[in-house]
């Protein structure tokens, strides 16, 4: 089941996030944004996410949670 995730890139290898962005869909993440800040958000397959979060370059992989806090004028629960 593919999850959308969210990946921050180490400040140290921030000059080369095109290579990297490359080298992450290589791995199989279909990349939604590429964020100059070293931030990049897309899709994989749940079980090929450790393969994600074993390189070097890549600080930290979070499932992007949906939330949804509905209409200003809803009644508050």
């Amino acid at each position: 089941m593919k999850k959308n995730i969210v990946i921050t890139i180490s400040e140290n290898h921030l000059d080369k996030l095109r290579s990297v962005s490359e080298m992450l869909r290589h791995e199989g993440l279909e990349i939604n944004q590429v964020f100059e800040f070293g931030v990049i958000t897309g899709s994989i397959d749940e079980s090929d996410m450790g393969r994600l979060k074993a390189h070097e370059e890549v600080l930290a992989v979070v499932e992007d949670k949906e939330v949804d806090i509905g209409p200003p004028d809803a009644e508050i629960q």
